[in-house]
């Protein structure tokens, strides 16, 4: 890595010898995404230009991973805004640099605990009890709470330090948001930006792509964050710099992705052009061109991903899914997609009527009913195959005699590799739970911190699996000589 990060550093900007560097980072990639899931889909590579300023904006539902995704398979060098505190993670940051990942300092990653809390908001004015604010907060900060069962935080931007208690705000606090105090609170430092905004106008005047996720962090909800404006902003201030980059929506679609050999699918939407009336808009008014363009890029993103309200639905609209196709027909992943996601718009769109909601609990009996009798859907429908059994008893009896023969076989050709690998898989796992609690701990928005296990995984197999599999050579080598252990390496 530290070699490729060296030759990176080395190679002229857009020659030969950087594009070949990309591919075979892009190469090493999809090697370990090929690895870790057994299927990777990719649908809509037609909609992304071959050349000019590209913003890549979608949805962020598995940590690195979704960036190397888009990296490894799109066919455009993606260089991501990365969180800065990633740069100085181990095998993170090496490959953020690889891939041009921009670092961005984020406020929430520098937010400290508020002493005292929040008791009264009039207007621009806010007080606290017990509050230290002429020590903790300085002019610019943001101070942010959260109501009980709020998603988001509520924030405002202090104009001036008044005293201990008493603080003055830029603007006023948001209606219904201060109706429950006091509040325990955070103050979040005032970051200066405009190094990375350079940075990125930088890479768009280039003609280069970057690739923006704008719900702020990843996380494992069944629907979409609300959207933070950054690339919207980015997009208009590179239109002032005579500038005109290309929006490309792209949606990350995992099934149980946080499990080895499961299924990833990546749809990249049609392209997203800056109008000139939202151009004009912008000029006269920002706040009101960069809410227009937020409209536009929520919907694109939001045409190729599927939104459930929790995962009680998003079971439901899958079995709906299940049953609506028939045994007997098989889709690609693309196609499976589509319908879920046209099923789960027409179940948005008609939860309310009573015919919906019989059919919704009707489903929802039914798969406790299968899972009460280990059983899944597509085993249902050959229940009444069981009405012949007498008829097919030789051929029952033979299928089980054939099934349970290759099942020891393969089985025993398998054994030596797996008890070879059980100790990375196990480090694996341990791994990804850990930094999976670690994260459900610091986070406001995760259930239950799935979103950073395949990351910690993936992180784990390269690292430890070479160290394994070395020392697996070195000991053979000694043991019992060079060839044995080139044999058993190879096998």
């Amino acid at each position: 890595i530290e070699v490729a990060f060296h030759l990176m550093s080395k190679a002229k900007t857009g020659g030969v010898a950087q594009r070949v560097l990309l591919w075979l980072i892009k190469l090493f990639f999809r090697f370990f995404l090929g690895l870790f899931y057994r299927e990777v889909d990719i649908v809509g590579q037609e909609n992304v230009p071959a050349e000019g300023p590209l913003i890549f904006v979608g949805n962020h539902q598995n940590q690195f991973v979704d960036a190397v995704m888009l990296f490894g398979y799109s066919k455009r060098d993606v260089g991501f805004l990365m969180a800065a505190k990633s740069f100085n993670r181990f095998l993170v940051g090496q490959f953020a640099r690889l891939m041009n990942a921009i670092p961005v300092v984020r406020a929430q990653d520098l937010a400290k605990k508020g002493t005292g809390q929040l008791e009264q908001s009039d207007g621009l004015e806010m007080l606290g009890v017990d509050t230290k604010f002429t020590t903790q907060v300085n002019n610019g900060d943001t101070i942010g709470w959260k109501n009980p069962g709020d998603l988001e935080e509520q924030t405002v931007v202090v104009s001036e330090v008044v005293s201990d208690t008493k603080l003055k705000l830029k603007f006023p606090v948001p209606p219904n948001s201060f109706n429950n105090a006091p509040y325990n609170f955070r103050v979040l430092p005032r970051v200066d930006h405009s190094e990375m905004y350079n940075e990125v106008y930088t890479t768009l005047k280039r003609g280069r792509a970057v690739g923006i996720f704008p719900e702020g962090g990843s996380h494992d909800r069944t629907s979409l964050l609300p959207f933070k404006s950054g690339c919207a902003v980015f997009a208009l201030g590179a239109t002032q710099r005579n500038v005109r980059p290309i929006i490309i929506p792209f949606g990350l679609t995992y099934f149980h992705g946080h499990h080895f050999r499961s299924r990833a699918h990546l749809e990249f939407g049609e392209p997203l052009e800056i109008s000139d009336e939202i151009i004009e808009l912008y000029n006269s008014d920002n706040k009101a061109g960069v809410k227009a363009l937020m409209n536009e890029i929520t919907d694109a993103v939001q045409g190729v991903t599927i939104q459930y309200r929790d995962y009680n639905e998003l079971k439901v609209i899958h079995t709906m899914r299940q049953l609506y196709i028939p045994r007997t027909i098989t889709l690609v992943t693309g196609e499976y997609l589509r319908i879920t996601r046209r099923l789960a718009q027409a179940y948005d769109k008609l939860r309310a009527e009573p015919r919906v909601q019989q059919l919704a609990e009707s489903i929802s009996n039914y798969q406790i009913l299968t899972e009460s009798f280990w059983m899944i859907d597509a085993q249902v429908e050959t229940i009444p195959e069981m009405k012949n059994y007498e008829s097919n008893k030789k051929t029952v009896y033979w299928l089980f005699t054939r099934n349970f023969f290759m099942v020891i076989f393969f089985f025993m050709l398998s054994t030596p590799g797996y008890l070879i690998n059980l100790p990375i898989v196990a480090i694996a796992k341990l791994v990804a739970i850990r930094q999976a609690r670690k994260a459900l701990a610091g986070s406001t928005v995760k259930v239950a911190g799935r979103d950073v296990m395949a990351s910690y995984k993936i992180i784990t197999l390269m690292s430890v699996g070479p160290l394994m599999y070395n020392s697996i050579f070195l000991f053979n080598w000694y043991t019992y000589g060079f060839w044995y252990a080139v044999s058993i390496t190879c096998l």
